[in-house]
C-alpha cells in the first residue's frame, strides 16, 4: 500500500475510505524498537517566566535539591542505546547553574539533543556549546511583536529572545534552530508573519505545540484555547505551507501531516511505545502528557539511572499499553466515524485532561476528521483551500 497525490493505491487500484479501513493497524505502523526512543528530559524545575499558557504554573516545585544531579545526569546518557531524540526541557533549561557543564554532558554523548529554551538568557558560553553538531535548539516565541510576547511571556521578553536569536543566526546557527510558537485565540493571526520572519533569517523548522488545559493554562483557558473552527483553519494553513515550501512544521495535531507528504499514515496513539518522559528528579513516564505520580513508572535512581532496565518488562508500562490499546478498541466498536481505525481515538492524555477520562476520544476529533476528509480522499484540496 502507497499513498500518492492525496489518495491510498494498492498497485495502480486507488482506495476508498472503507477499502483503507480494512487494512490492521501493524500494517498501517510499523511497531518501533527500542532504538528509535525519543525522550523528553526535564533538567530542572527552575523557571525565570510565568507564562499564561504554562501547562506546570504553580504546580513547579520550589525546591531544587532533588534534581537530578550534574554526575547522574552523565550517567544516565552514558548507559543510553541510540535514541531518536533527547527533548532536553525545565523549566527553562539555562536557568540551571551548571547548564555549561550539561551543555557539554550532552554534545560527548553523541545523542541528537533538542534543548527547549525561551532563549532570554545568554551568554558566550552557551553559544560555544550551541555549535555542538549533534545540538539543536527549540526557541520559544509566540508573537511577531512585543504586545503579543510580552503579554504571553511577561514584559521585556519579546526584545531579549528576538535579541538572542539574532546572535545566534549571526554566528551561523540558524540550521540548528526551531522556533516554537503556542497558538492562542490573540496570536492566531501572527502565524503566517511567523513563518516569513523565521525564513528571512534561514529558519526552516516551526514547532507548534497543542496547549495542555493544566497550570497556569488551565486559568486562563476561556481566554487562549483555540475553537475547533480555528484549529481546522490552522492547519490548512500550515498543510499548504509544508506542501509549497521546504519549510517543517511539527507539534502534537500537526504531526498527522508530514506523513501524508512523505507517503504514509501512522495509526492510533503517536506516542505509545515510542516516547517517554522522565522529570527533573528522574521519574520516568508514559509520554509527556500523563506526567503524574498515578503514572510513574518508576525512577532512574533505583535502576543505576539505566532507561533499558526501568523500561524492560516494566509491569506498569505494560498494563498502560494494555488499556491503550483496549482504548483502541472501544473507540473502533462505538464510533461511528469512517476514520475511527486511523487515529484510534486521538491522543489519549487530551482526551484524559479534556474529558476526565481517557477512553473517551479526545477533544480534537473533528479537527482530525476534516483534515482526513480533505487531504486524504480529495484530490483537489489545492484548489479548494
Amino acid at each position: 500500500m502507497i499513498f500518492e497525490n492525496g489518495r491510498f493505491f494498492v498497485s495502480d487500484t486507488p482506495l476508498s475510505q472503507e477499502d483503507i479501513c480494512r487494512f490492521s493497524p501493524e500494517e498501517l505502523s510499523p511497531v518501533p524498537s527500542y532504538n528509535q526512543l525519543s525522550i523528553s528530559l526535564d533538567i530542572t524545575d527552575r523557571c525565570n517566566l510565568n507564562c499564561i499558557h504554562c501547562s506546570r504554573g504553580s504546580r513547579r516545585p520550589t525546591d531544587n535539591s532533588h534534581e537530578l544531579k550534574a554526575q547522574e545526569i552523565s550517567s544516565f546518557l552514558g548507559q543510553l542505546r541510540d535514541t531518536k531524540v533527547i527533548s532536553v526541557m525545565g523549566g527553562e533549561p539555562l536557568c540551571r547553574p551548571d547548564i555549561v557543564h550539561l551543555l557539554r554532558c550532552f554534545s560527548e554523548s553523541g545523542h541528537e539533543i533538542d534543548l527547549v529554551t525561551n532563549l532570554t538568557i545568554l551568554d558566550n558560553s552557551h553559544i560555544a556549546c550551541f555549535a555542538a553538531p549533534n545540538l539543536n535548539l527549540v526557541v520559544s516565541l509566540d508573537g511577531i511583536c512585543a504586545s503579543t510576547h510580552d503579554a504571553i511571556r511577561g514584559a521585556g521578553t519579546f526584545e531579549k529572545t528576538k535579541l538572542n536569536l539574532c546572535r545566534l543566526v549571526d554566528v551561523g546557527l540558524a540550521d540548528k534552530i526551531t522556533i516554537s510558537m503556542s497558538v492562542m485565540r490573540f496570536n492566531q493571526s501572527e502565524v503566517s508573519r511567523m513563518l516569513e520572519f523565521g525564513t528571512a533569517l534561514g529558519i526552516s523548522r516551526f514547532h507548534f505545540p497543542r496547549l495542555k488545559c493544566e497550570g497556569n493554562a488551565k486559568w486562563n483557558w476561556a481566554h487562549i484555547a483555540l475553537s475547533v473552527d480555528d484549529e481546522i483553519v490552522l492547519m490548512k494553513l500550515l498543510y499548504k505551507t509544508m506542501k509549497s515550501s521546504k519549510v517543517r512544521i511539527s507539534g502534537s495535531t500537526y504531526n498527522l501531516m508530514r506523513p501524508l507528504l512523505l507517503g504514509h499514515m501512522r495509526f492510533g496513539c503517536p506516542s505509545l511505545g515510542k516516547n517517554v518522559a522522565i522529570d527533573a528528579q528522574g521519574n520516568v513516564y508514559p509520554c509527556g502528557g500523563f506526567m503524574s505520580p498515578d503514572n510513574s513508572l518508576g525512577n532512574l535512581r533505583d535502576h543505576g539511572m539505566s532507561l533499558e532496565s526501568l523500561l524492560t518488562d516494566n509491569p506498569i508500562l505494560q498494563k498502560f499499553q494494555e488499556i491503550i490499546r483496549h482504548r483502541s478498541e472501544l473507540v473502533k466498536a462505538r464510533s461511528n466515524c469512517p476514520w475511527r481505525f486511523l487515529c484510534a481515538g486521538g491522543c489519549p492524555a487530551c482526551a484524559a485532561l479534556n474529558t476526565g477520562n481517557l477512553m473517551n476520544c479526545d477533544s480534537h476529533c473533528s479537527v482530525y476528521r476534516t483534515f482526513f476528509d480533505t487531504y486524504v480522499l480529495d484530490n483537489s484540496h489545492d484548489e479548494r483551500f
